[in-house]
């Protein structure tokens, strides 16, 4: 494949996954809705501690639920207590339901009704929570519950102001329009939590409105006169610097982290979107390649200069890696040199002997000593090679000696050499780290936000897929051979055009029919390098039906390729065998006397 074709692949391959991805994520969300949530929440707060709420329950899927409910962190009772506490006052529940409560001493009631309390309530109900039970499970629909308790709170004060923290929901199901009624009076300044709530003064009151998602925190800390003291029912504390306490806690809201969370989610979808365009601003800058004119097909060897290990480690696929068929063709071409017999045996196993040991080229002396290694008497039987192989599974020694040759042949199997392969290429992966690397940050600040900031979990995990696809468009490019995003040195490139023409002349069965078959040396190139190229198939199979035989080698093409390649694979292959075996009244938004929230069972 062409350069310009990788590229394109490249880029089409990034751009449909990112913008699928994308645009999955964005519209995800819309689709996905959960079976309940309040669709609205009044709640109004006086002086005298009564805290009125009203819920409008939206139930989506008939016969889930059977309770609607709120429940209170803090302690729940029918009667006042002698520290902070709750009172509870009313439940008035939907027509054809029974109202409930379930104290903090895991007594239930039933106001305003003598019948037997359900057992289902007394099992499934938490303390502290009150709702309406409808023992026949929910339709799907909107259904109001009223609830009204008394509120004993503790209140931190100074001489100069005091300070209330009400929070009327942390664990609960989403609210989605929030309206709270705050009297004015005896108010300084208020915190609405989260502070992404709007804050508005009407007469003698403060309205606070807005949405909260789930398990987010919902309530209001004010900063108070001390005249509070006399009105409000609670639980006085002494505290020094209570304005300046408050002011504090309150200084780095949830807007701030909100913001931040909106941002990381922008990156990642921008991101996702402008990689594939990144990489063809990398590839035209570090990528592109000089044009060159070399004709579609080559039926002669480019550079005969280069070994066929060479030729696979810098032309074949990516310039960087090499493969078995670098081994089997030097393998090959140690025969011709006469470096090494190949004897094909009955049994299509083969018998390799070293003839000499030594050469001058650092590659091939590794697989002559690879050879010499696995062999008896320099002569490598592979029937000996397949009987270690099966014995192995039973006989630790033997085990040991054929991981051995597994890893030996493992090592001739994946030769590199850095200066041959800096002599062609300039590399071009280390461009595309940065985007791996920023795929994999984003991923795992995403991934830690979420365990850190809960309540923004939708939109962290959209972020955290986002920024793995970003991670997944990276790889694919750097999946890629790596002179795409990186250059051929000087006219190295022309050389690697050829070496593709040669290898199209090699896979093109018809092209090679054509050529005579009394050149038998053109044949053995042809062979050894095809090989190496991974054209050998091909190469042979247009050698057995024109019956060519080459003179280093009276054996059928077919089989002697065959043969070779098949030889090492028992050890290959081989793998040990498994084995078996067996809330208070404290400041910021975390804080809040109140707490719990609306919710359904």
């Amino acid at each position: 494949m062409t350069e310009n074709k990788q590229i394109i692949l490249v880029f089409l391959i990034t751009l449909t996954i990112g913008l699928v991805g994308s645009v999955c994520i964005l519209v995800f969300p819309s689709l996905i809705q959960p079976d309940l949530v309040v669709s609205r929440y009044d709640v109004s707060f006086s002086w005298d501690g009564t805290l009125s709420e009203e819920y409008q329950y939206t139930v989506r899927d008939a016969g889930t639920y059977r309770s609607l409910n709120r429940r209170f962190d803090d302690s729940l009772y029918r009667e006042s207590q002698s520290s902070p506490s709750i009172e509870f006052l009313s439940v008035t529940a939907p027509k054809g339901t029974i109202a409930y409560l379930k104290d903090s001493y895991n007594r239930v009631f039933l106001p305003g009704s003598d019948q037997p309390v359900p057992d289902v309530i007394s099992e499934y109900a938490a303390p502290g929570e009150m709702g309406a039970y409808n023992p026949s499970y929910y339709d799907a629909g909107v259904y109001t519950v009223e609830y009204q308790v008394k509120m004993y709170p503790p209140v931190e004060y100074d001489t100069s102001c005091a300070h209330l923290n009400l929070k009327f929901a942390s664990d609960h199901i989403p609210y989605t329009d929030v309206t709270i009624f705050i009297p004015a009076q005896y108010v300084q300044e208020v915190f609405p939590h989260p502070d992404t709530l709007s804050v508005k003064k009407q007469e003698d009151q403060y309205i606070i409105t807005g949405s909260v998602g789930e398990n987010e925190d919902l309530g209001v800390e004010l900063l108070l006169t001390p005249e509070i003291l006399t009105v409000l029912p609670g639980f006085p504390v002494y505290y020094e610097n209570v304005e300046d306490k408050t002011r504090d806690a309150n200084k780095f809201g949830i807007s701030l982290i909100e913001s931040g969370v909106q941002i990381l989610f922008s990156l990642a979808v921008l991101l996702a979107v402008l990689v594939p365009f990144l990489l063809i601003g990398i590839w035209y800058r570090y990528g592109r390649e000089k044009a060159f004119v070399v004709p579609n097909s080559l039926s002669f060897v480019p550079n005969s200069t280069l070994l066929p290990w060479m030729v696979n480690l810098i032309f074949k696929g990516d310039s960087v890696s090499f493969d078995d068929d670098g081994f089997y063709a030097t393998l090959l071409s140690l025969h011709r040199d006469g470096k090494i017999t190949i004897q094909t045996k009955p049994d299509k196993n083969i018998l390799i002997t070293v003839i000499d040991n030594s050469s001058p080229d650092r590659y091939e002396q590794d697989v002559l000593t690879f050879l010499i290694a696995i062999g008896e008497d320099n002569v490598v039987d592979t029937t000996t090679l397949s009987t270690l192989a099966k014995v192995a599974d039973t006989d630790s020694s033997v085990q040991k000696t054929v991981l051995h040759y597994q890893k030996l042949l493992n090592m001739v199997n994946s030769a590199t050499d850095e200066a041959l392969i800096g002599k062609y290429i300039i590399n071009g992966r280390t461009h595309l780290f940065p985007i791996l690397g920023v795929g994999i940050a984003g991923a795992v600040i995403s991934f830690f936000s979420i365990i850190i900031i809960p309540e923004f979990l939708l939109k962290l995990i959209s972020a955290l897929v986002l920024f793995a696809i970003v991670s997944v468009q990276a790889g694919i490019a750097l999946a890629f051979p790596a002179t795409l995003f990186g250059r051929w040195k000087m006219d190295y490139y022309k050389e690697k055009l050829e070496w593709d023409s040669f290898t199209a002349f090699l896979s093109d069965f018809a092209e090679m029919k054509k050529y005579s078959h009394e050149d038998l040396v053109m044949w053995g190139d042809w062979l050894i390098y095809g090989t190496a190229l991974g054209a050998g198939d091909t190469v042979v199979k247009a050698m057995e039906q024109l019956d060519i035989h080459l003179p280093f080698s009276e054996e059928s093409p077919g089989l002697y390729r065959a043969s070779l390649t098949s030889a090492f694979l028992p050890v290959m292959a081989y793998s040990v065998p498994s084995s078996s075996g067996s809330g208070g009244g404290s400041f910021g938004g975390g804080g809040g006397f109140g707490g719990g929230g609306a919710g359904g069972w």
